[in-house]
């Protein structure tokens, strides 16, 4: 993040935080996003991380299953 790459990776960040802290990272996350422009593609099996995301896209076996674009908090458009 320091370094400003355009994307960052990152893999169940908050895996192991409790609900609290876990939404205390992605809302960082998200102003980093905001500030930077920078792209961060999180991996995550929680559905209440991916609900605070822009975007999600749902992975079966390997292959795109479904996708959510957040237009606006609490408004959800899918996409299949």
């Amino acid at each position: 993040i320091v370094t400003k790459p355009a994307i960052v990776l990152g893999d169940e960040l908050t895996g192991e935080l409790d609900s609290k802290t876990s939404r205390a990272v992605i809302e960082l996350l998200r102003q980093f996003n905001r500030e930077t422009q920078q792209t961060f593609v999180l991996v995550t099996h929680d559905p209440a991380v991916a609900a605070q995301t822009d975007r999600v896209v749902h992975l079966l076996d390997g292959k795109v299953e479904s996708e959510e674009i957040h237009v606006a908090r609490g408004q959800d458009e899918f996409v299949e």
